[in-house]
Parts: structure tokens; C-alpha cells; sequence
């Protein structure tokens, strides 16, 4: 049955009517803006090459731990903490996340970086202040990320800056970082901020392999299919991606 708690006025009325209790058709989970969303979104921001499984895992764990009316997918167009450009191209990439969440009606995909003009960086506080100015002023916004990217934070752009918009961060931590790692990390950001970045660490669910692990698999010619959504292996065959 349709959820009338989130008002997503840019998605197709065939697949959400606020307020109607209607069949829900087949799911879209393309979102080309934030204009006009509303209650308790999760933003989750990450390259997906290529999406795999345990990132939607994490995303429907995070969803159920902390009663998200859904999880925005946000691919990144470059990220300026790693010394490479992604391997898929943003188009590919955008499309294999939005075929891997069909089968999700509360997972989305927006372009909200790729739609960046040029080589530009994508730089995780310009994007939340876009999204700040299109949803509705009552959304509810957590962060989501990975133990491994909790640990880079201090490095970010304007970080002091994005902790203050977003309302609330959820990171899925293995326990793979010592104590002393968390903290440096205090240390970096104070205690205040400290403590707002690490109030919701969750085991991730499973174990699963690494985009980049996926990735080396198919360039020693092997086929990762455990690791990835249906449509996600088909669309990686049919593309010829990751291989040698």
C-alpha cells in the first residue's frame, strides 16, 4: 500500500499519491530533484561502481533501524579524496543503481552530482545545501556512510558546515578502526561534532564484497554474481564493463 507519510511531489503519480491508499505499480526510483520532499529521508552518497549488494543492505538496514521514509541514492560525479576518476561512466553508473532499486519502493537514485557541468569534484556539503533548498523545510536528513568514510571526515569541505545541516548521520561500522583512530577523529572535529558523527553506528549486515573487489574480480575474467543485484550483472555483461 502507498506510504502517505513522505511527499515526493517529483516522482511520477503513478507510483506515490499523497494521502491515497492506493496499488502500488512498478517502482521508479529515479528522482531528478529533492523539490517539494518531505519527512525522514536518508541521503546516501557514494561512487556504486557498481552498486552491490551490502549498499542496499546498508541502506534498508538503515531505513529500518532509524524509521526513514526512504533512502536517496547519490552517486558521486568525483570524489576528491580519491586519486582516481570512477571506471563506469556516470551514465552507466546511474543507470545500474536505478535498475538494482526497482525492486525497492523506498530506495531512490538521484543525479543531483552527475548533473554537474564539467569534471567538477563533488563536494558532499554543496550537494546538502541543494538539497536544503529543494525539499521541503521540515525534512529530516541523515547521512549515511561507511566506518572507512566516518574516518576521512576531517579531510571534507566545509565539514563543520555540512555537520550543521544534516540532521543526523548513521554509519556502518565493522569495528575495523582502533580506538585510537576514533580518537583522532574527536580530536579533529571536537567533541560536539564528535559526538553528532558517531550517536548511530550499526554492525553492516553480511559480509559483502567491495565495489573494488567486484571490479578485480571481473578483470581476472570471473563473475561476481553473489555480490550483485540481477540487473546490475546483466547490465555489466551486456556493457562489457570491468573487464580487461
Amino acid at each position: 500500500m502507498i506510504d502517505a507519510s513522505l511527499s515526493l511531489s517529483n516522482t511520477p503519480d503513478h507510483v506515490r499519491f499523497e494521502g491515497a491508499s492506493l496499488p502500488r505499480f512498478e517502482h521508479e526510483p529515479l528522482l531528478e530533484t529533492f523539490d517539494g520532499l518531505d519527512g525522514k529521508i536518508g541521503i546516501f552518497g557514494l561512487s556504486a561502481d557498481p552498486i552491490q549488494n551490502g549498499h542496499i543492505a546498508l541502506a534498508l538496514q538503515a531505513k529500518e533501524e532509524l524509521g526513514l521514509d526512504c533512502v536517496v541514492f547519490m552517486p558521486a560525479k568525483r570524489n576528491p579524496l580519491k586519486s582516481h576518476s570512477t571506471f563506469a561512466s556516470d551514465n552507466d553508473r546511474l543507470e545500474m543503481i536505478r535498475g538494482a532499486l526497482k525492486e525497492h519502493p523506498d530506495l531512490y537514485v538521484c543525479p543531483i552530482e552527475l548533473n554537474r557541468d564539467g569534471k567538477i569534484v563533488s563536494y558532499t556539503v554543496d550537494s546538502i545545501k541543494t538539497i536544503r533548498s529543494q525539499a521541503a523545510p521540515s525534512a529530516h536528513l541523515t547521512l549515511l556512510m561507511g566506518e572507512d568514510t566516518l574516518m576521512t571526515l576531517p579531510k571534507w569541505k566545509a565539514i563543520q558546515t555540512l555537520i550543521g545541516l544534516v540532521d543526523q548521520f548513521s554509519v556502518a561500522a565493522r569495528g575495523s578502526f582502533p580506538q585510537t583512530a576514533y580518537e583522532d577523529l574527536r580530536s579533529s572535529l571536537g567533541d560536539e561534532a564528535y559526538a553528532k558523527v558517531t550517536a548511530h553506528l550499526f554492525p553492516p549486515p553480511g559480509k559483502a564484497l567491495s565495489s573494488t573487489a567486484v571490479r578485480a574480480a571481473f578483470a581476472r575474467g570471473e563473475t561476481p554474481s553473489d555480490s550483485l543485484p540481477p540487473s546490475v550483472l546483466q547490465y555489466i555483461l551486456e556493457h562489457g564493463l570491468y573487464r580487461p
